[in-house]
């Protein structure tokens, strides 16, 4: 019902404030609340603070960094070879054909050093 508590998290907590906007004005729920900051406040709070974060892995994030270490746990793989990793890239070729929600991706060392950066023979081509 509409006096259910919900809580919701997201990477800096800004799509978080739109997304409780809704709930409340649009859907007429009562009891909303946003993890403060998000997950790049909490994480800092938790290591301030000594404690382990719930969060695991890797918060990926929408700007150059691309991703923030949140914990040691490794919980992707290469969308190439499938071998654990958590790294995300985005195609060294500006003229990629993937559609743009699709460039980024993720994948290991040695598939980001066979494919030159790409995300298939056609982009390593492109982009060397």
């Amino acid at each position: 019902g509409p006096d259910a508590e919900i809580l919701t998290y997201c990477t800096g907590g800004i799509r978080c404030e739109k997304a409780n906007a809704y709930l409340i004005q649009e859907m007429g729920y009562t009891n909303v609340g946003a993890l403060k900051g998000g997950i790049v406040n909490y994480h800092q709070y938790a290591q301030d603070n000594g404690l382990k974060s719930q969060f695991l892995g890797i918060n990926h994030v929408f700007d150059q960094r691309m991703g923030q270490r949140v914990g040691a746990e490794t919980l992707s793989s290469c969308e190439f070879c499938g071998t654990p990793s958590d790294v995300q890239t985005d195609c060294a070729n500006a003229a990629c054909p993937r559609p743009f929600a699709m460039r980024r991706f993720i994948q290991c060392p040695e598939c980001a050093a066979r494919l030159a950066g790409g995300c298939c023979e056609e982009c390593k081509e492109e982009a060397g």
